[in-house]
């Protein structure tokens, strides 16, 4: 698996970067239509469909580095998620992830 810490905590090409955000910004706008709150959103959350990676080599750094083969995400742990009509705990996510908003 190509993690961020597996390539020595380099970051993601751009591109790749753009293609997870947009699936997970499509993930939750499908979960918002459906009238559901994931409610647990964190890196731990989100895992590589094809966790197969490949040598590329960078000029600017003049070694190889491992890049992701294919970036399909998909998003998990819909344990806390919950309906928009259903009572729900003023309590969620990970306290680490938490949004500032949901703390006051």
């Amino acid at each position: 698996m190509c993690a961020v810490k597996d390539n020595n905590y380099q970051p993601y090409p751009l591109e790749q970067v753009r293609h997870i955000a947009y699936q997970l910004c499509y993930s939750v706008l499908f979960l918002h239509d459906n009238k559901l709150t994931h409610t647990d959103l964190k890196p731990e959350n989100i895992l590589f469909v094809d966790s197969e990676f490949e040598l590329v080599y960078n000029s600017k750094k003049r070694r190889d580095v491992m890049r992701v083969a294919k970036t399909d995400v998909r998003l998990i742990d819909f344990g806390s998620a919950t309906f928009d009509h259903e009572h729900h705990s003023t309590i969620v996510s990970t306290r680490h992830y938490r949004a500032p908003e949901v703390i006051l």
